[in-house]
């Protein structure tokens, strides 16, 4: 099994999640459908914390104290992206969970979610392909 096993899984979770919700992205999925909508949000956003905090708890301060200085550093920038989704997450989370915000701006909440899911994906791309290959290559 490689090391980062239990990560690439959580990757895959999360992306089975992200279709979900791209899947009801269109204006006329929305309609009547929104308190579906803010569930499924609300478990995306549980397992994306939940995949942070354990990232954080032990993935993280393993590389940071790697051997090989092209892991610390590429850990580093992730770790500092990292922050920045995340933050991006919880005021996105903060703005459409609200009770009658989809129903208010649906177009916005679509475009928004499309971005924010777009960048999602392309970081657990980026940590699949390149940081997590070199942890499972030692």
């Amino acid at each position: 099994m490689r090391r980062t096993e239990v990560f690439r899984l959580q990757h895959a979770e999360l992306a089975g999640h992200a279709d979900r919700l791209e899947a009801m992205l269109t204006v006329s999925a929305l309609k009547g459908a929104e308190s579906t909508v803010r569930e499924a949000l609300g478990v995306f956003a549980g397992i994306l914390a939940i995949h942070a905090a354990q990232e954080d708890d032990k993935l993280y301060p393993m590389l940071f104290n790697h051997a090989n200085p092209q892991v610390r550093s590429e850990a580093r920038q992730l770790h500092a992206d990292f922050g920045i989704i995340y933050a991006a997450v919880e005021v996105f989370l903060a703005v459409w969970s609200r009770e009658g915000a989809l129903e208010e701006e649906p177009k916005r909440f679509i475009d928004e979610a499309t971005g924010l899911i777009g960048t999602l994906r392309q970081r657990i791309a980026r940590e699949n392909d390149e940081l997590y290959a070199r942890i499972d290559a030692f």
